[in-house]
């Protein structure tokens, strides 16, 4: 049992440098499969999502609100 707290510790203390770790790899499997271009496109449309989820997030829609 202790061992399982200490793995989860040693996760959380390290998960920057694991989250980092699963994007490059994301990432590069995403150039290999796909090729450059369309892994920017993809890229470039969950930064779009991302920004337009955050300002809905901050009740900052002006994205879609309607102007009178």
């Amino acid at each position: 049992m202790r061992e399982s707290w200490q793995v989860l510790e040693l996760l959380f203390r390290h998960r920057g440098k694991i989250i980092g770790a699963i994007v490059g790899v994301v990432l590069s499997w995403m150039v290999l499969v796909f090729g450059v271009w369309r892994t920017l496109f993809v890229i470039v449309c969950m930064a779009v999502g991302i920004y337009a989820g955050a300002r809905i997030d901050e009740d900052k829609n002006t994205v879609w609100r309607r102007r009178n």
